[in-house]
This record gives structure tokens, sequence and C-alpha cells, in this order.
């Protein structure tokens, strides 16, 4: 543990260099004074240290703050834990070690050496001593082997114990709100049921009336969608997550899916584009768990964006992926802010055009009903231009003999009817 190794430096809000202090792992061997030291981090940490420039000139000399970023030494990426503190208004103090992980490499490898091993060491070291005074010299090493591996092998239990605790936690968590969810769920389906009934017979009711009918809607419909999303995230957080494929036309599926924003998209201004192949692509998927997807990408689309732009839904099939891009002319998403997009209630600081709600877990979700697909997500984003969401799922085209027949009978496996319509 002694050999972990650090640095300390100054510099600007400009991340200039303006003095090292101590550099025990060379991070700083061939710079000199006024060099900026974004060149010494790996491109994967220049979004955090942009972040990291942001919250500092915010907060000033009250700042400090923790973080891990790879930089660049030699040949290889090195993760260091990284504090920083303003000593005045323009100057930040800057001090790094490597991160701990290193550390538990090191207890993982002692960890191994269990008594089994230091005892056959210490039989070993006895054997090869001639003298009492060699013997007596070694003791005090059999004792430190000993008692280290003692202590680790505590500390293993220890761990031990604890996740085994945490893990019993989580799942009592995923419990808890799995039967709160499911009797939130009927409750709030009756009442925004009776509202959107009240709503149809609006003539009889004032204005004032028609106001808090609408009020209950809205509020309803945003709990039962919070409510939903979170059984989601709970089943997918205890790895509940299964797929029911079945031989699905994608691009009839995306674009049904997508079309039931179409109505929103006009209520915004927003013109809204479906764009797929004129020949059917079959592919094994979930399809149900497909319509989460796009309903979560399209209705986040048109949440984030104003009137008088467009938003486009791209399907194609290109070799044995199924690619699907949602594009929006929005507000964009700040580079440093793209990693808090996929991580749940990760919000951030974009708004919604329009009021509308967000709870923070939808983007979470989708990615983890894409990757259980085995595919990927992906974004690109400029703040006033617009973001596009692409995913790249694997397509499995071969239909099953009982697939075959049923459409042969006119059976389709895929019921359009069942797909629920409320806005994640």
């Amino acid at each position: 543990m002694n050999s972990i190794k650090g640095v300390a430096f100054i510099t600007d809000l400009d991340w200039t260099l303006l003095d090292v202090i101590q550099d025990d792992i060379g991070l700083f061997r061939t710079a000199e004074s006024r060099d900026r030291i974004v060149t010494r981090f790996s491109p994967g940490s220049l979004p955090k240290l942009e972040n990291l420039n942001d919250r500092l000139r915010e907060e000033k000399r009250s700042a400090f703050f923790r973080q891990v970023l790879v930089v660049r030494h030699g040949t290889r990426d090195v993760e260091m834990e990284f504090h920083l503190v303003c000593l005045e208004p323009e100057k930040v103090l800057w001090s790094g070690r490597r991160a701990e992980r290193d550390e538990r490499r090191y207890y993982d490898g002692l960890m191994r050496m269990n008594n089994e091993n230091i005892n056959e060491l210490r039989k070993l070291l006895k054997e090869e001593s001639n003298t009492a005074d060699s013997i007596g010299n070694n003791l005090p090493f059999y004792d430190d082997l000993t008692k280290m591996n003692n202590e680790l092998a505590t500390i293993q239990r220890t761990l031990a114990k604890k996740t085994h605790e945490l893990e019993s936690s989580n799942e009592r968590k995923n419990q808890v709100i799995g039967m709160v969810a499911h009797d939130l769920r009927n409750p709030l389906s009756v009442i925004l049921n009776f509202a959107e009934f009240l709503l149809d017979e609006a003539e009889d009711f004032t204005e004032q009336q028609v106001m808090f009918i609408r009020e209950i809607q809205a509020s309803s419909r945003l709990m039962l969608s919070i409510v939903e999303e979170l059984v989601d995230i709970s089943a997918i957080e205890a790895g509940r997550v299964t797929l029911n494929r079945e031989r699905l036309d994608v691009g009839e599926w995306i674009e049904l899916s997508a079309n039931l924003y179409r109505g929103r998209a006009e209520q915004k201004g927003i013109q809204l584009d479906i764009v797929v192949p004129e020949e059917s692509v079959w592919c094994h998927l979930d399809s149900n768990k497909i319509r989460q997807i796009v309903n979560n990408l399209v209705s986040n689309a048109i949440k984030f964006s104003h009137g008088g732009t467009h938003v486009t839904v791209v399907f194609e099939k290109r070799g044995e992926e199924m690619i699907l891009r949602v594009q929006d002319q929005g507000q964009g998403i700040p580079t440093h802010e793209l990693e808090k997009l996929f991580i749940p209630f990760g919000n951030v600081s974009v708004k919604s055009t329009d009021g509308e709600k967000s709870t923070g877990l939808g983007l979470a979700i989708t990615k983890k009903l894409v990757q259980a697909h085995g595919g990927d997500i992906r974004v690109k984003s400029q703040p006033g231009k617009g973001s596009e969401f692409e995913v790249k799922i694997p397509c499995e085209s071969g239909a099953s003999d009982m697939e075959r027949k049923r459409e042969e009978d006119g059976s389709s496996s895929s019921s359009f009817s069942s797909m629920d319509s409320h806005v994640r």
C-alpha cells in the first residue's frame, strides 16, 4: 500500500497549469508552466472536466469536489481519484492518487494467502533456519504474516455478511415497491377513467369544474405512469426481465407505436415523421418491450421540443441488425450531462417545453430493455440543435413451425389492440 503514489498541483479555472507541488507518477514530467492539463486526461474524462469547471465557476471558494478521472500515463491509461478545492476565486488545488481499486486488488491478492498458505510458509522458513538466532529473527515475520492473514479473513467474512445484508435489503425494497405499485395501479386507473368519463360530459359543467377535472386527469395519468415505471425499474434491478419473443413485423409495429403520439405532437405544433421500409422486416423480438422503447423515445422527443419543429422516427434493417433512430430539433443536451441520461432519476438541466413531468426513469428503463435484447443505445446531441437516439438490436428473423401456421391461419401473434397509450 505504500506504493500508492500521487500528484498535487494548482491550476486556474481554464485548467491551465500554474504550479506542480508533488508528482510521484511523472504526470507532468514534460509539462511547462501555462500548459493546459486537459491534454493529460483521456477523451472519456473530458466531459467530467467540463462539468467540474462549470460547478467550480458557480460555487467558487466554497467548492470541494471528488472525481475519478482517467489520466494518460506513458502508453497506458490510469484511473485516479482527485480532490479539488478552490484556494481563491481563480485558483484550484488538485490532489490525486491511484484509484482505490488498486488497493482492492492488493487486498484480493493477500486474501488468496489463506491460513493454509501462511502455515506452509512458516513451516518452510523454519526448516531453512539452522540456528536459534535465525529462528528468533524470523518469528516476528511469522507473527506479522499470521496477524495480517487473520485480519484479512475477518474482513472477508464481514464483507460477505454485509453483501448478503445489502442483497436482502435490496430484494425487500423491490418487493415493497412491487406491492405498493400493484395496490396503487388499480385505484389510479379508476380515477383516470372517471375523470375521462366526466370530461365526455363536460357541457354540463362550468369552466372552473372542467379545469379541476382536467387537473385530476393529468395528475392521475402522471401518477399511473410513475407507478408503472417503478414496477419496471424494480423488476429490472431484481433481474426479473423476461423476453417473450415472437416473430414481429418490426416496421409496422414501430409505425403503429409511434403514431400513438401524433395527436400530442399536433397539439404542440410539432410535425411527426415516421420512415419505415415498404417491405416487411421480420425479427424475433418482445413486442411489448419494443413498443415501450418506441414510446419512451418518441414521447421524450416531443416533450423536449418546441412547436414548429420536426420529430423523425426512422427504422431500417442493416445486415443482421435492426436500427431505430429518433431525431428531434429540440433544445439538445449539454455534453457533460449525457452520462446522466440512462441513470435512474438522472434528470438533466433541460426542461420540457410545455410543463410535462418526468420521473427520470424512462431512458434508464429503455436502455435495460434494449440490452435485454442484446442491443445497444447511443445518443448524439448538440445544445440548440436537437438530439438523436439510436437503437441497434440483433435481428433473428427465422420463424418457427407454429408461428408459420398462425400466419397461414391469419391469426397474428401480435395484438396491437392491447397497447396502452400513456406517456412515459
